[in-house]
């Protein structure tokens, strides 16, 4: 059996409209040595069924599916438990990304396999009045000190970035919070020794009006101040920056 080159991990819940465009945004981009994990935490519309038919007809497609909802945190953290990859990325199932973004940047992990993250340009708020691209950098290796000089942490998003899996052993995201990526992906990327940030292909977030972000909540906005003070602290502790 051949070795998983990437597995790419997309949580679904209740996401009907735009389930298929973001798995066939994905089909286009990998080969039969890569993996597509689809984890149906319970929905309610008819996504289970989109899955299905979709896995019928692309043999790299897996799907899990919960006996219950358990949110995008244990979504994840299904995938991750499941992938096979020597490398994971995560996709947003009403997310997608652009024709050529793993195309591009996989064979650069090929190439040099010291690279532990890569990350690439995100169109953040896609679809909305507030849309900006956030590039990362162009085409060079950091450190986790440069990534926190050049304020990375700020777009501490778990999907415009793909991993080596082992930098995930031990490590998954926090049960039943909000900005689930703040709580764990500083963390994640201090492992690293080398990042590669590229400034080839794009990740589509867009922002839903039902989605977490567009809906937020008082719990929300408490985990909000708990992730950020957490990873203030840790910054701290490194002694990266100084004291302003």
């Amino acid at each position: 059996m051949k070795d998983i080159r990437l597995s790419i991990i997309i949580p679904v819940y209740n996401v009907e409209n735009y389930l298929e465009i973001c798995i066939n945004s994905i089909i286009e981009e990998i080969t039969d040595e890569d993996e597509i994990i689809l984890v149906e935490d319970c929905s309610t519309d008819s996504s289970l069924e989109i899955c299905k038919k979709i896995a019928e007809c692309h043999k790299h497609i897996k799907i899990i599916v919960h006996d219950s909802n358990k949110g995008l945190s244990e979504a994840r953290n299904s995938g991750i438990r499941y992938a096979k990859g020597l490398y994971i990325t995560f996709v947003d199932s009403d997310d997608h990304i652009a024709s050529g973004t793993y195309k591009i940047n996989i064979p650069i992990l090929e190439n040099d396999p010291t690279i532990d993250i890569l990350e690439y340009p995100v169109r953040v708020h896609h679809l909305s009045s507030s849309n900006y691209i956030y590039a990362p950098g162009n085409n060079k290796i950091e450190t986790f000190n440069e990534w926190v000089i050049r304020k990375g942490y700020r777009h501490s998003y778990a999907w415009n970035k793909i991993y080596k899996k082992t930098l995930w052993n031990g490590t998954l995201f926090p049960k039943g919070k909000y900005l689930e990526d703040i709580f764990t992906i500083p963390y994640i990327i201090e492992k690293a020794k080398k990042i590669y940030v590229s400034n080839k292909g794009m990740y589509y977030y867009c922002l839903r009006q039902k989605s977490i972000c567009g809906s937020a909540t008082i719990s929300f906005y408490k985990d909000h101040l708990e992730a950020n003070s957490q990873l203030f602290s840790f910054i701290k502790e490194k002694n990266i920056l100084d004291k302003y």
